[in-house]
């Protein structure tokens, strides 16, 4: 048995470390020096041999055997970039971002801030630069069809001629075979996804279509493509099954796709500070949009996170207006994923991270950060202390769990009584657990 730690160091020596624990009684600790923060760790391919390490300056470093050794790909990519770069340039730029396909572990794509890209097919040991054209902002594998991505960048007024006027939009484009050649879909493009998922791909026939494809679009607009506006009623949801030979408008208003295994959730704006939450599901093809029933109108907000859809359950996220701090509220769906219980209020949302974690070692356990908007008020203590535990406190606490043992030890209730007390048991020690 053994096991590895890899930690990063945000010194300026820029280093991580190796710790590895073999028989958990002999420990081995290693320091590589790389060239700039640490970025991105990968563990790539089906034996976990290899690790792909990304630094912040856009450099890769490659290990073969589980961190022992280390190569830097930098020259490698380079010297492929540069046979692949338009004529008279000589910027191929660096990596942005590194994604490994759901479909095949071996099978990484780095794409570039230059419109270089690359490819491995063997978790880097050998790698194929691509040109693009142009910027790749956004990247999506196919779920089952191991070749297939789609990929949005915006255009530059380099792409114009010297009489046409500059106009600056997102365009969405199809790939079939790994970034060789690209297929131009659609412009002004907000959002997009594939319409199937590796659970909608394990449905009968009829209710997967697996060319689907879900954009926002709005058709009407012209010149610049404004991103500064958060929400556009001009905005609606379009999907087709044809690669935008033909498309229909599967839902008005749409303006933002958030997609999971089974739910497709949609913001619908309502105004250009607000949205209602939309959901669909695959097994009616993702079209089957229903607005989210939730209570005391939570379903109208300004932003809203998928937390977790690991249980089919769904957690979600949905910010709260009326306080200053930036919180919101957790809810938890039923098993259709359309209605809605209120979990848990005033979680922490800094930057664009909920502090929400599933414990992945343990199933249907999870930890929440909540923020006490009402502490330091009052008799209070200021933000930052806590308050002691009182003998009233603990007294209290052991009544009420005396008394909850009492009832449910009593035997004049029916079997049927007691399976619902059971049930209602099992519901309210869920609800603690969610509340810690």
């Amino acid at each position: 048995m053994a096991a590895i730690c890899l930690l990063a160091n945000s010194s300026e020596t820029n280093v991580f470390n190796v710790v590895r624990a073999v028989n958990s009684d002999k420990v081995s600790f290693q320091i590589f020096e790389i060239d700039s923060p640490l970025l991105d760790i990968m563990w790539c391919g089906n034996t976990r041999e290899v690790i792909l390490v990304q630094s912040e300056k856009g450099t890769i470093y490659r290990s073969r055997d589980r961190g022992e050794s280390w190569k830097k790909l930098h020259s490698i990519m380079h010297q492929t970039g540069l046979s692949v770069i338009d004529e008279g340039l000589t910027d191929i730029g660096k990596v942005k971002k590194m994604m490994q396909s759901p479909v095949d572990d071996n099978l990484v794509v780095f794409t570039g801030t230059n419109g270089i890209n690359w490819v491995t097919e063997d978790c880097g040991a050998n790698l194929r630069a691509l040109n693009s054209g142009k910027r790749i902002h956004e990247f999506q594998y196919h779920p089952k069809q191991r070749s297939w991505a789609l990929a949005a960048g915006w255009t530059s007024c380099a792409d114009f001629a010297d009489d046409e006027p500059c106009e600056i939009y997102k365009e969405l484009y199809i790939t079939k075979d790994l970034g060789n050649s690209w297929q131009y879909l659609k412009s002004y493009v907000f959002d997009f996804a594939w319409g199937t998922t590796t659970y909608s791909a394990t449905l009968r026939a009829g209710k997967n279509v697996e060319s689907r494809i879900f954009i926002t679009h709005d058709p009407d607009l012209k010149g610049h493509q404004k991103t500064r506006e958060r929400w556009k009623q001009s905005v609606h949801l379009y999907y087709s099954d044809d690669f935008f030979k033909t498309q229909k408008n599967a839902l008005d208003a749409g303006n933002s796709i958030v997609m999971t295994n089974h739910y497709m959730f949609v913001a619908k704006a309502i105004s250009s500070e607000a949205v209602k939450i939309h959901v669909s599901r695959a097994e009616a093809g993702f079209l089957d949009f229903r607005l989210a029933r939730m209570p005391k109108n939570y379903h109208i907000t300004d932003h809203f996170t998928v937390m977790d859809t690991s249980e089919k359950s769904v957690f979600l996220y949905v910010s709260d207006d009326k306080v200053a701090e930036p919180v919101g509220n957790l809810f938890v769906s039923d098993g259709l994923g359309y209605r809605f219980t209120h979990s848990l209020e005033n979680i922490i949302k800094g930057g664009s991270a909920v502090d929400f974690e599933t414990v992945e070692s343990l199933d249907g356990t999870y930890i929440a950060n909540r923020y006490d908007v009402n502490h330091g008020q009052g008799t209070n203590k200021p933000e930052g202390h806590l308050r002691e535990v009182t003998e009233e406190d603990i007294a209290e606490e052991e009544n009420a769990q005396a008394e909850r043992s009492r009832m449910s030890n009593s035997g004049t209730a029916s079997k049927n009584q007691k399976l619902t007390r059971d049930e209602g048991r099992r519901r309210t020690n869920r609800g603690k657990l969610e509340q810690l």
